[in-house]
């Protein structure tokens, strides 16, 4: 396993458009039920023991039209977690309130 190992995952999110955006960060266990702590941006947060393929909202992170941030992951597997994991990126475009 990779018990002890530090993952550091950095995203770059671009909004090429000309409307707000939003993205959706979310954790998914892929080999069976894993717990998740980590930082993201250097916040701590933590997800319970979560089943195989279920996802889990770790955040959302609001764009402006072509607007771009920087985000980054860093974890280490939990002991008894079932790795590997994924972090699933889903993006929207956000309505403007009227």
């Amino acid at each position: 396993g990779s018990y002890g190992i530090i993952h550091r995952i950095d995203f770059i999110l671009r909004n090429p458009g000309d409307k707000p955006g939003m993205v959706s960060i979310f954790f998914q266990p892929r080999g069976g039920a894993a717990a998740f702590t980590y930082t993201l941006n250097g916040d701590i947060n933590s997800i319970p023991p979560t089943k195989a393929y279920h996802q889990v909202l770790m955040a959302r992170v609001l764009l402006p039209p072509g607007g771009e941030k920087a985000v980054r992951i860093v974890t280490m597997p939990e002991g008894g977690s079932n790795y590997p994991i994924r972090i699933l990126l889903k993006g929207r475009e956000v309505k403007e309130a009227k």
